[in-house]
């Protein structure tokens, strides 16, 4: 991958849905809306937040296990990219007839169980994942929990809800919005699953 994002997959193809149930460790599941129009019939992702780490006085990271729905995508509000929060996304269960997609800075890529994504903090990468199979698809995502970081949306000021957006980083997220965003070339593949599923 390009810029601060790596990808990798292991060659196994077996099913780890016999050992990673959609149930586990579930402490507290939060809703959250899609703002950015995803399709009608999309459910909203719930959120699972597992565990809190501390390494060390000045180092937190939080470890969240995201259960995205047929045909939705996470973060629920749209791709996003962090100033200062490094993140490294770990697939636990992609179907294996398809639909998983990384979308980074609008060009997608296939995901597989298994497969792990490294976003550098501060690159203005912005990202998500998509949903556009018919089953569940799992992931757990491992960041770091820095106190001033600050988080762009690129897409929210051609949706025309950058303004609701950024009252969603301070009031919901705890976060400032990152107006020194490094500008990047978007590709065209949609921020919204596509319903490419047995039901389309």
């Amino acid at each position: 991958m390009n810029g601060g994002a790596e990808t990798a997959s292991n060659a196994s193809k077996d099913n780890s849905d016999d050992f990673w149930p959609s149930t586990i460790f579930h402490s507290l599941v939060m809703s959250i809306p899609n703002l950015l129009s995803a399709p009608e019939t999309a459910e909203i992702a719930p959120l699972s937040i597992l565990a809190s780490l501390t390494s060390s006085a000045n180092c937190h990271y939080t470890v969240t296990q995201t259960v995205v729905q047929a045909h939705c995508r996470a973060p629920a509000y749209g791709p996003r990219a962090h100033s200062k929060e490094s993140r490294l996304i770990f697939i636990c269960a992609a179907s294996p007839e398809g639909g998983a997609k990384l979308w980074l800075d609008g060009e997608a890529s296939d995901l597989v169980t298994g497969a792990c994504i490294r976003l550098e903090a501060g690159s203005g990468i912005s990202w998500c994942i998509l949903n556009e199979g018919d089953e569940e698809l799992i992931f757990l995502e491992f960041a770091q929990d820095v106190e001033d970081d600050a988080v762009f949306f690129p897409l929210a000021k051609s949706a025309g809800i950058e303004q609701e957006i950024q009252k969603i980083c301070v009031d919901e997220l705890a976060k400032t919005w990152w107006d020194q965003a490094p500008a990047r070339k978007l590709g065209n593949y949609p921020a919204n699953p596509r319903d490419v599923g047995s039901h389309a």
